[in-house]
């Protein structure tokens, strides 16, 4: 039965890329073992999956990788937890790498695991060797994990496993069968150490605030030598932190590698597909990669390095630091220390002009409110600081500035409720501010 609008039958088949049939005197068997009827957004018990594959088809090296849906995770925690307790507690390479033996099977895996049996109905298991394990795991990002064979499988006998999803969180959607897929790439040479002289490299440090959108990251660059091989339909992937998301995947013209990139549902991993098949030296830039945070976070911005062409690790590709002030376009909020504070007007755009109220940047650049002083009767703010005083009037020009004249291009405007705004370039000028402005966020940022 299946639970209306909340609930998914959660079929289990196996999507298998596999070599041309005529290759082998069989083909790989997949079958699911038990079928469960499941709970959307919460963390569900699925139903096992048996996989056979025939002798020799799998060899040192070789790499299959288990995909789960979009927005599911492989996690530990307990069953009908939610995505958030789930995504803290994901079940981590070395928990894959947690081995049981014994003298019928061995196990990989904690929560989740794999059962490799010794046998399978009467006949030997090219995958057990008793004590010594053939297997190894790599969780390269939340719903993707790589399995490589490190041992030598006897070419005589079969490859076979069963694969236990005893945790897995469920995203919501729509009622349905849903699949977890089991991908081995179409070419007999793939393996992880055809990759080991793949690189890939940020090639310049930049930096991004906290709480801003739209935000340019440094360029990626990906080189191979001629002794490597990238095979055409794998990919590699970029996820970033919890708080960060991409924004925009870049490219760049007349690299020689050609990919197709796409971002999963909660923004966190980019992938890339590679379009062909690469065997000669050749090199890819990803340029213009936009990534928004979140306020609160510093320290270097690092992208975990996953998908099925073998490349894993991680990278940098920015340092974070809170701004000291920010103020954004439409928004009636602005950041002071990587903080919102609450304003009662927002900054906004005029004949081309980016108008921001001058009592919050005095508050913000630490003026106290008794240093800032409305007087109606000359329609005038005098602001009071250690090192003199700033005078703006109301219909005229002219600003003083410890003193001294300053004759602007525009007049500062009075606006309900009661604030006085002024272009962003006289505001540097008056408080001695150095500001940035980030057209992508239409954000000033304000360096104390």
């Amino acid at each position: 039965m299946k639970l209306k609008h909340l609930s998914a039958l959660l079929i289990l088949f196996l999507l298998l890329t596999v070599l041309p049939v005529q290759a082998f005197a069989e083909s790989v068997v997949y079958k699911p073992v038990t079928v469960k009827v499941v709970k959307d957004n919460k963390v569900n018990e699925l139903g096992s999956i048996f996989a056979k594959f025939p002798a020799g088809r799998l060899q040192k090296y070789d790499i299959v990788i288990f995909r789960l849906p979009s927005g599911f995770i492989w996690t530990t925690t307990d069953l009908d937890s939610n995505k958030n307790a789930a995504a803290r507690s994901a079940q981590t390479t070395e928990q894959w790498n947690s081995i049981v033996y014994d003298s019928d099977f061995i196990k990989y895996g904690t929560k989740n695991y794999i059962l490799v049996p010794s046998k399978d109905s009467g006949n030997d298991n090219g995958f057990y060797q008793g004590n010594k394990p053939i297997l190894s795991f790599t969780s390269l990002n939340e719903r993707e994990v790589r399995m490589e064979v490190i041992g030598e499988p006897d070419p005589q006998e079969e490859c076979y496993f069963y694969l236990y999803p005893k945790r897995i969180f469920v995203a919501g959607g729509d009622a349905g069968d849903i699949g977890i897929t089991i991908d081995i790439p179409d070419d007999p040479d793939y393996a992880t150490n055809n990759n080991a002289d793949v690189n890939l490299e940020c090639t310049d440090a930049v930096t991004v605030y906290a709480g801003l959108k739209g935000q340019k990251i440094g360029v990626i660059k990906l080189t191979k030598n001629a002794t490597s091989k990238i095979i055409n339909g794998t990919t590699f992937t970029l996820q970033l932190p919890p708080n960060v998301r991409w924004e925009k995947l870049g490219g760049g013209g007349g690299n020689e590698i050609k990919v197709a990139g796409s971002v999963s549902d909660d923004g966190r991993t980019a992938e890339f597909k590679f379009l062909s098949s690469y065997s000669s030296a050749a090199s890819l830039e990803l340029k213009d990669m936009e990534v928004s945070v979140e306020p609160g976070l510093t320290g270097e911005l690092k992208v975990q390095i996953g998908g099925t062409a073998g490349l894993t690790g991680e990278l940098s590709v920015a340092d974070i630091v809170k701004p000291n002030v920010a103020f954004t376009i439409g928004q009636d909020k602005f950041l002071l220390d990587g903080k919102e504070q609450q304003m009662d007007i927002a900054p906004y755009v005029k004949n081309d002009r980016t108008y921001l109220p001058v009592r919050y940047i005095a508050t913000a650049l630490g003026i106290a409110d008794s240093d800032i002083n409305w007087y109606n009767d000359e329609q005038c703010v005098v602001i009071v600081r250690e090192s003199g005083f700033i005078k703006f009037v109301i219909g005229s020009k002219e600003m003083i500035v410890n003193g001294k004249s300053v004759v602007m291009d525009v007049e500062p405007e009075f606006v309900e409720p009661g604030r006085v705004m002024l272009p962003l370039r006289w505001v540097a000028q008056a408080f001695g501010a150095n500001i940035i402005w980030d057209e992508k966020s239409e954000t000033a940022i304000i360096k104390k």
